[in-house]
């Protein structure tokens, strides 16, 4: 009696485990994909340099080792599943955004995406206020 109520237990654990192998793979498929990438746009463009491709993501990376760090640091193992989805989803995305804005910040608010989606949601004026930076005219 004891072995079928332990099976749903067994089921998620196993589970649990794929979804790190599977993390894990698109995470050196991802980085794989990044270098190919930069050899192929090396050969056609050349004169793009590793120093400008790094200057355009590391913000980007470094929001995601935030995100990252934060939702594996919590413990959410013993809430319900869905409970666990929404909480992660949400707190990740607000650490990544608050991330990416601290890092523009930090990187004198260059114009990029950061900017782009600003003026575009309408917001570029209230965050150069708060981050102190002349409004673009």
């Amino acid at each position: 009696h004891a072995l079928p109520q332990q099976v749903p237990a067994l089921v998620e654990r196993r589970i649990e485990a794929r979804y790190a192998e599977i993390a894990t793979l698109r995470v050196a498929v991802a980085a794989f994909g990044l270098v190919t990438f930069f050899f192929l746009a090396k050969g056609e463009l050349r004169t793009l340099r590793l120093r400008e491709v790094l200057a355009s993501i590391w913000r980007p990376c470094v929001a995601s080792a935030a995100m990252a760090l934060v939702i594996v640091a919590l413990p959410f193992d013993t809430w319900p599943a869905i409970a666990q989805l929404l909480i992660k989803v949400s707190l990740g995305a607000t650490v990544y955004a608050v991330a990416m804005l601290a890092l523009w910040r930090l990187a004198g608010c260059p114009e990029g995406g950061e900017s782009y989606l600003l003026e575009k949601s309408g917001l570029d004026r209230a965050v150069r206020y708060l981050v102190r930076q002349p409004p673009k005219l």
